[in-house]
């Protein structure tokens, strides 16, 4: 095998390649997303803007007392279940866009209610995944922040000192930036492994041991410039969004700032569903370089970029 078909030689994975793929698949997937979104977040936000804007749409349609207290039941209900709803179906959905992807790169052509009927049947397998995430990972982080606090209330408790509220300032500011590096250091590590749990389910070698195993495995030889240039992409697709939310905020503030409660409802529900739209579309472009970035790691392991699971694809029928 001469150098330049090695697989190590295919670790510079180029901007170029990581910006056609990424824009190969919004462009192909774009109006999927958008009717996911509907299914899995309109009906909390319709509930939750209707909730929120309740007594100036009151007075803009000239409710009566009757009418409004049924109003408050209806969209309070429908809160109810719609918070339970969009929990679910968003992580069904978050599995679908990496089976979109994986799919994608199979070559395997699926239909939105195939990849649908498929992220359904992977619902559970998914909620184990992340229960083990928490007690690999989170587990002992919780219990240092009980011990520790416990243990200092303890010791205010026994010196008979009093409460010091710069240790509580502190604390107050510490553990969520601890967390929020903890948890990025996390992300990166894992970046892999629903992929390797796509390649691997129902297969001999699949137990979730193995799925961490090999995508901490993946992620170590991928570390180099392969690596820089992930980190780099994901915290450029952040901006990206969040631009896009300030832009899609103020045009819509300022095209319904003159239309009264009802129209100031609509106004916040279609920024909600916009805000919902771009971070869907954000997490699918940084999921798409996670994979091109996983491709590089099989090849350097494998010497094979792409593997294709036949027995997860055989759980459509």
């Amino acid at each position: 095998m001469d150098k330049a078909s090695s697989p190590s030689a295919k670790q510079n994975v180029s901007y170029p390649e990581i910006l056609q793929s990424i824009g190969d698949q919004l462009k192909h997937r774009q109006s999927s997303i958008v009717k996911r979104v509907a299914l899995t977040s309109l009906p909390l936000i319709i509930a939750v803007v209707a909730l929120i804007f309740s007594d100036k749409i009151r007075q803009d349609l000239h409710f009566s007392d009757q009418v409004f207290t049924t109003y408050l039941v209806v969209f309070g209900i429908l809160f109810l279940f719609a918070l339970p709803w969009a929990v679910i179906t968003n992580r069904i959905f978050r599995v679908e866009r990496v089976i979109w992807i994986d799919s994608y790169f199979d070559k395997v052509a699926l239909s939105d209610n195939e990849s649908w009927r498929l992220a359904i049947k992977l619902f559970w397998p998914n909620v184990i995944i992340s229960l083990l995430i928490f007690l690999r990972y989170y587990l002992i982080l919780v219990v240092l922040w009980i011990a520790a606090f416990t243990l200092y209330g303890f010791y205010v408790s026994q010196k008979m000192t009093d409460f010091q509220i710069l240790v509580y300032i502190i604390a107050l500011i510490a553990i969520p930036l601890t967390f929020a590096l903890y948890s990025f250091v996390v992300k990166v590590r894992l970046r892999y492994l629903l992929f390797v749990f796509l390649d691997m389910y129902r297969t001999p070698e699949f137990s979730y041991n193995s799925l961490f195993k090999e995508a901490i495995r993946i992620n170590r030889v991928t570390k180099g410039d392969a690596f820089k240039k992930t980190l780099v992409t994901m915290l450029g697709a952040e901006a990206a969004e969040n631009a896009i939310n300030v832009v899609a905020s103020y045009m819509i503030s300022a095209s319904t700032s003159q239309l009264g409660g009802t129209g100031q409802a609509a106004g916040a529900a279609v920024g909600m569903a916009a805000s919902e739209v771009a971070v869907a579309n954000r997490d699918y472009a940084e999921v798409t370089t996670f994979y091109i970035y996983y491709q590089v790691g099989r090849s350097i392991l494998y010497g094979d970029s792409q593997k294709v699971n036949q027995n997860l694809y055989s759980l459509i029928k």
